[in-house]
């Protein structure tokens, strides 16, 4: 069962403690407090603690760096080799397709010069003429015609060749900025940092940061079966606890559909 409570500094409640709850009639109940949506635990990623950017009680914005690991640096050094081997495949591929651009440009000359020079010869009746210099101006047409074929399809090769390899290079980039993005722990929203369990040069071996938004704090608490029958969600309540400083109002927000033995 959860009451939601007004915003305040109230401390996380980690052990459970005895909660009276005054919805008209007073039912007994174990509960805690805590905070909207319970705590939030990030883990490590299995390295060494190098940094640790907050302290306990800090307000942090989302995205902002909260623990970063002893891989971070050789995480860095990887994508910017990434970085490199993407801008060569770029460059030198560009390079190589513009020389294979040039080939094609050689080969259509040629094959066009071949092509006037033949049909020059024929139309001036190059085949009575000379039978001979007719046939090698039919071969150095065909010749240059095939050689014009392999160059277009060359340049088309080498524009898928270097279509793969760059998409490669930056497949390669993306995961290691992937692997750099694992070697910082960063806020998943604007939270606060309500205990970091672990230390510079240690390897977290649980939770590594907890965080909670403490905007708003909830109750939650066990009740009988038998007391079901008075709750209805959006009831207003008062809560009173040993633990708590003082009387907190709230609103019952949600019922729990189970029902664990009789509680």
């Amino acid at each position: 069962m959860n009451f939601r409570a007004p915003a305040s500094k109230l401390l996380v409640l980690s052990l459970f403690s005895l909660i009276a709850v005054n919805l008209g009639a007073k039912v007994g109940a174990l509960g805690k407090v805590i905070p909207k949506g319970d705590l939030l635990y990030l883990p490590g990623n299995g390295a060494v603690v190098a940094k640790i950017h907050v302290r306990e009680g800090d307000h942090v914005e989302p995205n902002a760096p909260l623990i970063t690991f002893s891989n971070h640096q050789a995480a860095t050094k990887e994508v910017e080799i990434a970085k490199l081997n993407l801008r060569e495949a770029e460059e030198v591929g560009g390079l190589n397709l513009e020389s294979m651009e040039m080939k094609v440009a050689i080969a259509q000359h040629n094959f066009d010069f071949s092509l006037e020079r033949h049909q020059r010869f024929q139309e001036i009746g190059g085949a009575e003429i000379s039978a001979q210099q007719m046939e090698q101006r039919t071969y150095d047409r065909r010749n240059t015609e095939l050689l014009l074929q392999a160059a277009r399809k060359d340049l088309a090769r080498a524009k898928k060749d270097l279509a793969i390899t760059v998409q490669q290079a930056r497949t390669q980039l993306e995961i290691a900025e992937s692997m750099l993005s694992a070697t910082t722990l960063r806020a998943p929203g604007p939270l606060t940092v309500v205990k970091i369990p672990t230390q510079v040069g240690t390897v977290p071996g649980g939770a590594a940061i907890i965080l909670a938004d403490l905007t708003e704090m909830q109750v939650l608490t066990e009740v009988f079966a038998g007391d079901l029958a008075v709750l209805e969600v959006g009831q207003t309540a008062t809560i009173t606890s040993n633990a708590l400083p003082r009387e907190v109002s709230g609103e019952l927000i949600s019922i729990s559909r189970l029902v664990v033995g009789q509680a």
